[in-house]
């Protein structure tokens, strides 16, 4: 297999497996999306608050990781990595590798939070007009 050359500053080099795509989802959402595993539940930020993820929204960033892949091959120089990053891209468009990505990032400290900080202050609520 061919030696990766070194990624642009500007964005990691992630390996061509479902690890490596967990990865690339957890650098791109992990910033608003949370998982309780004692919900068995997917919170994502509304921009108000941390609501449960019934609109599956966690889903729908797992598919834009896979897309971007195409957008990866396509960025890269050295056309032995761009061509395996493209056979690596049509691969992920599988039910399974969107999946399996999710599944994977749903014990990543940057995601997970235990039932026990939702909703600590009985008595405050979010509303709109602070």
């Amino acid at each position: 297999a061919p030696t990766p050359s070194a990624p642009p500053e500007d964005r990691p080099r992630h390996n061509l497996t479902s690890f490596g795509n967990c990865e690339r989802f957890l650098d791109a959402y992990a910033h608003e999306l949370r998982f309780v595993p004692q919900f068995g539940q997917w919170k994502a930020w509304d921009g108000a608050r941390w609501a449960p993820d019934h609109a599956m929204a966690v889903q729908e960033r797992g598919k834009a990781i896979v897309r971007g892949l195409v957008d990866e091959a396509q960025a890269e120089t050295d056309p032995e990595i761009r061509k395996l990053t493209m056979k690596w891209a049509m691969k992920c468009e599988a039910t399974a590798a969107v999946e399996a990505m999710v599944e994977l990032a749903k014990s990543d400290p940057r995601v997970v939070r235990t039932a026990e900080i939702w909703d600590t202050d009985p008595d405050v609520l979010n509303v709109a007009n602070g």
